[in-house]
């Protein structure tokens, strides 16, 4: 019997457990910290950082792995068509990790993460990570919202700490509650996206979105007097004769809707996790290491997420939501200029300057081609240093 379970733990490993072996990891390991952290006196809370630091190394070296694996033969997708282990995903994992692994180390010297249960910061830092690194290898809508939320709560109890004591945190709550809102908007837009396909895994959902889109491109050439547009007409009354009836942008507006409410909702989210900057403000007692972590790892997670899906899910109607994400982008660049010329408080200016980065993020994907895709990357890979290290 132990053989058959050894033989189905190997198989699973080989299969599907590939693609979640990095963040398995850092889960025991955050476990780990949480069930030592009961007994160990305080003279031997050192184990706590250093357990943390293994895991990020042990991850780390099975995600070093897992790439050579990647590039031999080809992109692994796992439980049920839900995750994906591939190129995109190894990169900004692998930030995840030096991020996490650098905020432990500014960490270990700061007096306001030494106020609470060590072991406690450390495994929710470890979660954190774990999260982000899930968001990024999830292909399906469902797993995307709750490993996004998952992120969250993590990211929530981090903004709270120490605020585990009777006395609420006030910042931490104005986090929670502008979180839910931007929650709420993203899942009503993933919804449409369900709604529009039936389907919640992105590549099926991409395809569906790209039917709905050649259909409208058919339908309004279909209505160019010339011979094109009536052997269009002749083979949509043919094959689909009610579309004759329809109006090509009804076709388009639900999609647009869709992008616009999941685009809406991540903003919301990352505008959330730069305004905690403003500890003072809010009354947060964060430590600094957690708003660094929360304005630069999760910040690029976010942005991550949203550049998976725009260049999968909606790649097809790129033509039509780049003037949205064009406006988007002005408008925060205008404002977060305006706010930093008129502010004289560090904090604000900092939040303001994460604000006017997303916005210049966002307008590589105007151009949407493998040029800009590799400058937003690099762009991340740049701020996440600037900003924690």
């Amino acid at each position: 019997m132990i053989t058959h379970a050894l033989d189905a733990i190997r198989n699973f490993m080989h299969k599907d457990g590939a693609v979640l072996l990095p963040q398995l990891e850092l889960l025991l390991f955050a476990l780990g910290i949480l069930a030592m952290d009961f007994w160990i006196t305080q003279r031997e809370r050192f184990w706590s950082p250093a357990l943390a630091l293994a895991g990020i190394f042990f991850s780390g070296l099975t995600l070093w792995m897992l790439r050579t694996r990647i590039l031999q033969s080809s992109d692994l997708i796992g439980i049920h068509e839900t995750m994906i282990a591939d190129s995109y995903f190894v990169f900004f994992s692998a930030l995840f990790l030096v991020a996490t692994a650098l905020v432990i180390l500014l960490s270990l010297n700061s007096p306001a993460a030494s106020a609470v249960k060590q072991g406690r910061h450390y495994a929710l830092l470890l979660f954190a990570c774990m999260s982000m690194m899930l968001m990024i290898s999830s292909v399906d809508l469902l797993v995307i919202f709750l490993t996004l939320e998952a992120a969250a709560m993590a990211s929530y109890f981090l903004a709270a700490t120490p605020g585990f004591s009777a006395k609420p945190d006030p910042g931490a709550a104005k986090y929670f509650l502008k979180s839910a809102l931007g929650s709420a908007i993203l899942v009503y837009g993933l919804s449409l996206a369900y709604g529009l396909t039936a389907s919640t895994n992105i590549g099926k959902v991409a395809t569906g979105l790209a039917r709905r889109h050649n259909l409208a491109n058919a339908i309004a050439f279909s209505r160019h007097q010339d011979a094109q547009g009536a052997q269009l007409q002749q083979l949509l009354q043919t094959h689909l004769p009610e579309a004759l009836h329809w109006h090509p942008w009804m076709l388009q507006a639900l999609p647009m809707a869709a992008f616009t409410l999941v685009l809406v909702g991540l903003l919301i989210k990352l505008k959330t996790l730069s305004a905690h900057h403003w500890s003072r403000i809010t009354n947060s007692t964060a430590p600094p290491t957690v708003t660094l972590y929360l304005g630069g790892a999760l910040v690029i997670a976010t942005i991550a997420l949203f550049l998976r899906m725009s260049l999968t899910v909606f790649a097809d109607s790129q033509t039509t939501w780049w003037y949205v994400i064009a406006a988007f982008s002005a408008v925060i660049i205008v404002m977060g200029t305006i706010k930093s010329l008129v502010s004289s408080n560090l904090e604000r200016l900092v939040t303001y300057s994460i604000q006017v980065h997303v916005g210049y993020l966002f307008l590589g994907l105007v151009a949407a081609d493998e040029a800009a895709l590799t400058a937003m990357t690099y762009y991340l890979f740049a701020y996440l240093f600037m900003q924690i290290g």
